[in-house]
């Protein structure tokens, strides 16, 4: 065995390993196949994600490289991106720019052609060389979830092709925006063959680091799957050794390896190329910097440039910055080239680092002054020369090192530039950074040297609304209150009233309504009144915000102050805005009319490419259809709008909310099996935004009428943690009711009264009853049930409380503006029908009334609810034979929309009457009733045979009792439960819930 010594060549001033790592591919079999199976399932169409973790120098990138020699060979497209340290220099989005570039400036006649203009467009702002006449989106209007849609459809016209691999490495250096991007990219992707892999430093991904939560939450979603590489172990170490040496390496060499670099191949690499005739050092910072000591003076200063700039590095601005003549540097990077530190990129133009651990220990190495001098160099080269930057869009690393050069004031102007691309991007996180660090620097920079046109107020504004934007309302009010404190409101009312109305749409955001309100009048009180774009913009928002917490008398009248004052100053953005304000705040006393001013609002905001406004105009005309009870309308506006989401690239932004009220309405409609597709697809790609809210809550809704109260529960919980910001009566409403259906099914009345009177009391007496007319309706239901069971059990006191609490809901009920909500006018038919049964059995024809106000509405649910209810009355009055075919009915429905807590009602009732309606059940089992009634355990099973309809006869044979005996058992019965006869004691026994549960048999 030869020493490590002999394993060196001399080279200038040092000894240079002939090799530094095995030219073979060693070990990882595991996680190799666990690629080529997501690649393979990638390939049949089923999209996959990797999470490659790994500590530092574990074999990630060389792992990841042979798997990109393996995709291509079967036939796979490989994209990779690299994330770099110094993020706080990276362009947002830079590494999947940097990867997806290949698809986004290919053949101009390939997938990318046949695009949608919009999604065209909006990607000029990723790559400007996509367009012809330098930016083709200049003056278009984006929003973020544009943006990703459209790189997602690259994606996919592209994989449509071939089998598409996008590789980000380092993904623990990611700015917010990646990660963002990302994450939609995997959790939108799912019909095409396309695999993510993204590989990060495990090691580092502490619970606090920004992407333990991406990792964590795309593991849950069952979205990705996480593949961790473990160490070496002696037989792979020995196997890279050997690759390293060109033989056999002795086993304690393999050992002692082994057990210093603890199985990291990187740091086992280092240790034996730093070696020097044996001797090993004790950290790997001192194996790394022992090399670097070696180099000459011009070879170092180079390492610690490239060290600096934080990325792979073009040699024109090494020669630039460090000074070096053209043939020293040469020299110096073929001798960092010699020792295996710096090695030049796959193209063949720029220089990277082995490994990002010897950047990371060159650059840490470095004293502060000598990093500022450092970062003050190639700032000046880069100032100089913008084109040595890594891109064209140079303000991000120029901001980053004039930063770390301490240069306050081209810091300023060059933080200020970064920020605008970084806005111009919806890069929000990172232009809220650049934005704040020009606040920052603002406080330094003498006021002569603060560039022309740049006043703090603004950036501080603008630096709130990107916190805003990136999801961090608290940051955005803490900015936006000490805006309103700084502004002089005596000198500038109009600057303090947007000020104010600033921070009012932050804490509306925040869930502080009543807040925002008053922030909102403030605002109103400071800006002049005389019409102003600026009057308009404010008069507007207050509009938005009371019509959505359902005050909507306050809304129609600053919504109207608002719209004629756009229209005077012709500020057409505040029209369309103000108009869909105005259409579901019911402006006109014409809801027809109003569904024309929504029409125009979608007019103008597609003139103006007003993206938000436009999904505005179709999410509330479809609301206005639902609440003229035109559900099928509604729906078929609603798949309009998706489809025209999908054109504009607004999937997520508000096709999603639309494909919920799409599922929430096919529901009603009685298709809970398209409902639960179009929820379910909802909730695959939107799990944190109010889209997912609705989902939720259709979700709920369906689990609740089909006896899944578990599952009910926990889709209000996930909808109201979700919709916790929002306010307003549009979930508070619908949840609440969710939950109070279930009470009532589970027999918990007292519960169901309660969940009413605190939605009564949080949402008001809303004229927003389209949302919370369901729980006025279910209030009364409760006390109608609870005064069923109060009569039952002798209790009139109990019964006449319930009948007054019924009487002061439907008081509540009354409201002047339903008269033309149809939907609206419905439920209150069926609270009344309900108010019937609770003073004393009612009318049939009542609930035959409601029956034919829901089918008219083709909401077969409440059809079926309604005949079970009328053929209760009948049955109760003595006409059994007019109730069977209202209960076949019934039971039809329920049984195709599989609601199964209607079912056994309805069978329940069929078997206590003794009509022949199909399968049924007998009732519960309640003990506590039983007991309080004073019934025997034989009691108890004679009255569930009753209930059922037996005779005494039958009662004897199936308890083994004599015909006589089970006559006595009858009578006492009779008795306890103040039954005048064998019907009404099946009644009172349903409703205290004496009965069976299904599929069961009485005792012997």
């Amino acid at each position: 065995m030869r020493s490590i010594g002999e394993f060196y060549l001399t080279a200038h001033n040092g000894f240079v390993p002939a090799r530094v790592s095995s030219p073979s591919f060693v070990g990882r079999a595991e996680e190799l196949a666990a690629l080529d199976s997501a690649l393979a399932r990638a390939g049949a169409g089923q999209s996959a994600a990797l999470l490659l973790g790994g500590d530092a120098g574990m074999g990630k990138s060389r792992l990841v490289a042979e798997f990109e020699q393996r995709a291509r060979a079967a036939g796979a497209e490989v994209l990779v991106g690299q994330c770099v340290e110094l993020a706080d220099g990276e362009l947002p989005y830079g590494p999947i720019v940097a990867a997806l570039r290949p698809l986004a400036t290919g053949s101009r006649d390939g997938p990318l052609d046949a695009l949608h203009p919009a999604a065209r467009a909006a990607l000029v702002r990723l790559w400007p060389e996509l367009s012809d006449s330098g930016d083709a989106a200049a003056g278009q209007t984006f929003e973020q979830g544009q943006l990703f849609e459209a790189v997602h459809r690259l994606i996919a016209a592209h994989a449509a092709e071939r089998p598409l691999v996008v590789v980000v490495e380092d993904l623990h250096w990611a700015d917010r925006s990646t990660r963002d991007l990302l994450t939609f990219l995997i959790r939108n992707s799912r019909g095409e063959p396309v695999l993510f892999i993204a590989s990060y430093r495990s090691d580092e991904v502490h619970r606090r680091h920004p992407l333990h939560p991406f990792v964590s939450e795309l593991e849950r979603s069952g979205r990705a799957e996480r593949v961790t590489l473990p160490p070496f172990g002696a037989d792979e170490m020995r196997q890279q050794l050997s690759g390293i040496l060109g033989e056999e390496p002795s086993p304690q060499l393999v050992e002692r390896l082994l057990e210093r670099s603890e199985g990291n191949p990187f740091f086992a690499e280092e240790l034996l190329a730093a070696s020097d005739r044996g001797l090993m050092p004790d950290s790997l910072r001192e194996v790394l910097l022992l090399r670097v000591e070696r180099l000459s003076d011009p070879a170092r200063r180079s390492l610690e440039l490239a060290a600096a700039v934080g990325r792979p590095v073009g040699h024109e601005l090494l020669a630039v910055a460090s000074e070096l003549t053209p043939a020293e540097l040469r020299d110096a990077l073929r001798e960092a080239a010699e020792h295996r530190l710096l090695v030049p990129t796959d193209d063949g133009s720029r220089y990277a680092f082995r490994h990002a651990l010897l950047r990371e220990a060159v650059y840490e190495d470095l004293l502060p002054g000598e990093r500022a001098a450092l970062h003050g160099a190639l700032g000046d080269a880069l100032a100089a020369n913008r084109r040595l930057a890594d891109s064209d869009r140079v303000a991000a690393e120029l901001a980053h090192h004039l930063y770390l050069a301490g240069q306050p004031g081209p810091a300023l102007t060059a933080s200020l530039e970064a920020a605008e691309q970084a806005e111009r991007v919806h890069a929000y996180a990172e232009a809220s950074r650049y934005l704040e660090r020009a606040l920052e620097l603002l406080d330094r920079v003498p006021a002569d040297e603060v560039p022309d046109g740049v006043v703090a107020a603004d950036v501080a504004g603008r630096a709130a609304d990107a916190a805003l934007l990136s999801g961090g309302h608290r940051r955005a009010i803490a900015l936006a209150r000490q805006l309103v404190a700084d502004i002089d409101a005596g000198a500038d009312p109009t600057a303090a009233g947007l000020a104010h109305a600033r921070l009012a749409r932050y804490l509306w955001f925040g869930g502080e309504g009543e807040a925002a309100l008053g922030y909102y009048e403030s605002a109103l009180d400071l800006v002049p009144p005389e019409p102003s774009t600026q009057r308009a913009q404010v008069l507007a928002a207050h509009a938005r915000v009371l019509m959505l917490l359902g005050r909507l008398p306050d809304a129609r009248a600053s919504g109207a102050e608002a719209l004629a004052i756009a229209r005077a100053v012709g500020d057409r953005l505040v029209e369309a805005s103000v108009l869909n304000t105005l259409g579901p705040a019911h402006s006109t006393g014409d809801m027809e009319q109003d569904r024309a001013n929504l029409r125009l609002a979608r007019e103008i905001a597609e003139e103006l490419g007003a993206v938000e406004e436009v999904g505005r105009s179709y999410v509330n005309e479809s609301h206005l259809l639902e609440e003229l009870g035109r559900l099928e309308e509604a729906v078929a506006l609603g798949l309009e709008g998706i489809a025209r989401a999908r054109e504009l690239g607004a999937q997520r932004m508000w096709g999603d909310y639309l494909s919920a009220d799409a599922a929430d309405r096919l529901l009603s409609l009685g298709d809970w099996q398209e409902a639960s597709r179009r929820a379910a697809d909802v909730l695959e790609v939107s799990s944190n935004s109010l889209n997912a809210a609705s989902a939720h809550a259709a979700m709920g809704r369906i689990a609740a009428e089909r006896g899944d109260f578990a599952q009910a529960k926990q889709r209000v919980a996930l909808s109201e943690e979700i919709s916790a910001s929002s306010g307003g009566p549009m979930w508070t409403g619908p949840n609440l009711a969710i939950l109070a259906a279930c009470a009532l099914w589970e027999g918990e009345v007292d519960l169901a009264r309660s969940l009413v009177a605190t939605g009564i009391e949080q949402v008001g007496r809303s004229a927003s009853l389209v949302f919370t007319a369901p729980l006025w309706t279910l209030g009364v239901r409760a006390e109608a049930d609870r005064a069923a069971r109060a009569h039952a059990l002798g209790r009139d006191e109990e019964a006449d409380e319930s009948a007054a609490a019924a009487r002061a809901l439907l008081e509540q009920f009354e409201v002047a503006e339903t008269d033309d909500v149809r939907q609206v006018a419905r439920e209150r038919k069926t609270a009344l029908a309900e108010l019937s049964r609770l003073l004393g059995g009612g009318d049939p024809e009542v609930w035959l009334a409601v029956a034919a106000d829901w089918r008219d509405a083709a909401q077969p649910y409440l059809v079926a609810y309604a005949e079970w209810r009328a053929a209760e009355v009948m049955i109760g009055s003595g006409e059994s034979d007019q109730a069977q075919p209202l209960l076949r009915s019934a039971l039809r429905t329920a049984t195709r929309l599989e609601a199964q807590p209607l079912v056994a009602e309805i069978s329940a009732l069929a078997r206590r009457a003794r009509l022949d309606v199909g399968d049924g059940a007998p009732p519960t089992d309640d003990r506590s009733a039983a007991e309080e009634l004073g019934l025997t355990d034989r009691e108890r099973e004679v009255v569930t045979l009753v209930a059922a309809g037996a005779t005494n006869r039958q009662i004897g044979e199936a308890l083994f009792i004599s015909e006589k005996t089970a006559s006595v058992h009858v009578s006492r019965i009779l008795a306890k439960l103040g039954a005048a006869n064998r019907a009404e004691a099946a009644g009172i026994a349903h409703t205290l819930g004496l009965a069976l549960a299904p599929g069961s048999e009485p005792t012997s």
